[in-house]
């Protein structure tokens, strides 16, 4: 009645069977459940819609949806086909609509939720030109087994492709005997760096030695 809009704290990521595939193969898909995990939306939710069973890779979904909910907390759906995901979401629309309705007008509802204009003119604050750290950050997830929260951990450490270029080498220089030690002091550069929310876990020799040679393989030559 007062005309204002609120930001939902439920955020949906849908997907169709075939999509989700394409999603995992190209890395998007740790990338978006990622950025999900981590913005204002308390509840995420992911819809995967179509039948599992019927790809070749079934096997690989089912691993997808069940690390989804168990692993990162998502709230996970499967629908059989797009008019039951409008059936779903109409539901899930109506128990939000439900829940907000039992507030006692705006000022609870700014206590619960962003005003809109507020969600817009932070979004617009955040909207700027691709960074060099996230280009070197979409560089080092095309590198297999390097996930987001790996790749965040590189470059907490080093923000950009060059500072790690120049580490590189100048444990090459410093090492100042064989190749081969040198190298294999780049191999394990990352190995203790930790990684954020995952408990006592760093990145690992085997994700620093790949990270090496897939691109910065050349300095190895």
């Amino acid at each position: 009645s007062t005309g204002k809009e609120w930001i939902s704290d439920y955020v949906v990521e849908r997907k169709r069977v075939d999509d989700l595939f394409s999603s995992i193969k190209s890395k998007r898909y740790d990338m978006q459940k990622h950025l999900m995990a981590r913005s204002s939306q308390r509840h995420p939710m992911y819809l995967i819609e179509g039948d599992v069973n019927a790809m070749e890779v079934a096997a690989a979904l089912k691993t997808a949806s069940f690390t989804t909910a168990v692993c990162d907390g998502f709230k996970v759906y499967h629908t059989d086909n797009v008019n039951s995901t409008l059936r779903l979401l109409g539901r899930i629309s109506h128990s939000i609509t439900r829940k907000y309705r039992e507030t006692k007008g705006p000022s609870d509802m700014h206590n619960l939720l962003p005003p809109y204009e507020v969600f817009e003119e932070e979004s617009r604050n955040n909207r700027s030109d691709v960074s060099v750290a996230q280009v070197f950050g979409h560089a080092l997830l095309q590198v297999p087994g390097i996930g987001p929260e790996t790749a965040e951990a590189i470059l907490k450490a080093y923000p950009t492709v060059a500072c790690l270029y120049k580490e590189y080498q100048r444990v090459l220089e410093d090492v100042g005997t064989s190749q081969g030690e040198g190298l294999e002091h780049c191999h394990q550069l990352l190995g203790n760096l930790p990684v954020a929310g995952a408990g006592n876990r760093k990145v690992g020799s085997v994700k620093s030695k790949a990270v090496f040679e897939k691109l910065f393989g050349s300095l190895a030559l």
